[in-house]
């Protein structure tokens, strides 16, 4: 049983593009979970359960219309506020409303309080003995993402950035107003909470006495995650008119599946190995928030040329650049005992020795290749900023294999009584 409740007093400043006149934007969001587990054993099963709960309060306020905050008509302009010099204070605009020129126009305000969000999420796990050296096990979760408050990498100038770093807020310029932006900004929009589920079963075979055979596979799905899109609003200062604005979205979707098969040997005790070999494929509609916008948004097909509307989103699930299938790792370590060998000169190197040795072979990434027009990167990560285009397919390209290899080795030297100087390298 445990819980966390936080509650932030955010108050940030926002450089326009243009008028490069401070705007200040606040909020105060409330972040709150509680979780329940337990562990039961019915003779050799053991179950394990639990639930959690997910709580968010944004309490900030949005636009109707995104990047429109002070350029609005007269109707949307209830609750508006002016300087009065005489007073020196604030007083009501009076654009709208009774005490308006005109009482019987629409008025309405222009800012419309965020949804609270909450979620609860289940968990069961399962393990029994299928023989006495073997063991089977499975699991189930949901878990909920809180999304982060702002942006850490907008769509920028050239698109390069590390697209594993890179978060999208759902506060990001609350307070912007389009005036002293353009349509390459991004706004901010009430969203739901992200969630991951996953599925996972294994089986642990026992080979003799000093070999461990483990094989597992997984499913991992997640929705509504946050992302970048391009989507229409009707502009409340021209009637009819369509103006289309980057906002942040629910509309990205992945799914994980793979397998890993571990071998754990030990040569008496000297020596312990682990070699391992892991597959997975990973797919979504976006390899970070920023796919979209930093690669697709950008090209021109037949359909947009026809149209005059943006490039659509891609509606199936393509290879994520985080995606690497194969991995392949061999973990040894040998260690001499402070009491090997005592009395011999072998024994007198030896002892306390250590050698601790990683090696991995990795496949390679893919990544979206760029043409390369001198003014940009061809990938990866991939993003085309404001003038690459891409030469392939969204993650049509893949780095080679790499491989890498790390050494450690230890002697220890005896100082005296109960004093022991390691060295390593």
């Amino acid at each position: 049983l445990g819980g966390e409740f936080i509650s932030i007093d955010m108050l940030t400043n926002n450089i326009p593009l243009y008028s490069g006149r401070t705007i200040p934007e606040a909020a105060k969001p409330t972040r709150a979970g509680a979780f329940l587990q337990d562990r039961l054993d019915i003779g050799d099963l053991v179950l394990e359960g639990g639930v959690r709960w997910d709580y968010l309060d944004p309490d900030v306020e949005y636009t109707r219309v995104p990047g429109y905050v002070f350029n609005v008509p007269d109707s949307l302009k209830q609750g508006f506020t002016r300087y009065d010099s005489e007073t020196g204070g604030y007083v009501p605009l009076n654009a709208c409303g009774p005490d308006s020129f005109d009482p019987t126009a629409p008025c309405k305000s222009n800012f419309i309080q965020a949804e609270t969000k909450s979620e609860f999420s289940p968990r069961l796990g399962a393990s029994f003995p299928v023989t006495p050296t073997s063991t089977f096990r499975l699991s189930y979760g949901r878990f909920v993402q809180t999304p982060a408050f702002f942006t850490t990498q907008s769509v920028g100038v050239t698109g390069i950035g590390n697209t594993a770093a890179q978060t999208v807020g759902f506060l990001q310029s609350t307070n912007s107003d389009l005036v002293d932006q353009n349509t390459n900004g991004t706004w901010g929009r009430d969203l739901d909470m992200p969630s991951t589920r996953t599925f996972e079963f294994g089986y642990r075979q026992l080979v003799g006495q000093s070999l461990v055979l483990d094989i597992s596979a997984f499913n991992k799905k997640q929705r509504s995650a946050l992302a970048g899109r391009k989507l229409p609003f009707n502009d409340p200062n021209r009637e009819g008119a369509t103006v289309f604005l980057n906002v942040v979205t629910n509309k990205d979707w992945t799914e994980s599946n793979g397998f890993e098969v571990k071998a754990d040997k030990a040569f008496g005790n000297l020596s312990v190995n682990s070699l391992a070999y892991s597959f997975i494929d990973a797919r979504g509609t976006g390899s970070d928030p920023f796919t979209y916008s930093n690669l697709i948004l950008r090209s021109v097909s037949n359909l947009s040329l026809l149209t005059g509307l943006p490039e659509n989103p891609p509606e199936v699930l393509l290879a994520l650049e985080q995606s690497r299938k194969h991995n392949i790792s061999l973990t040894s370590s040998l260690h001499f005992p402070v009491d090997y060998m005592q009395g011999s000169t072998m024994g007198a190197i030896l002892r306390d020795f250590g050698v601790f040795a990683i090696l991995r072979l990795r496949s390679g990434l893919p990544y979206t290749k760029l043409i390369n027009t001198g003014n940009g990167q061809v990938g990866p990560p991939s993003g085309a900023g404001l003038e690459g285009r891409p030469q392939s397919s969204i993650s049509n390209t893949q780095t080679s294999w790499t491989t890498s290899i790390d050494l450690r080795f230890t002697k220890g030297f005896q100082l005296g009584k109960g004093w022991n100087l390691q060295a390593f390298l």
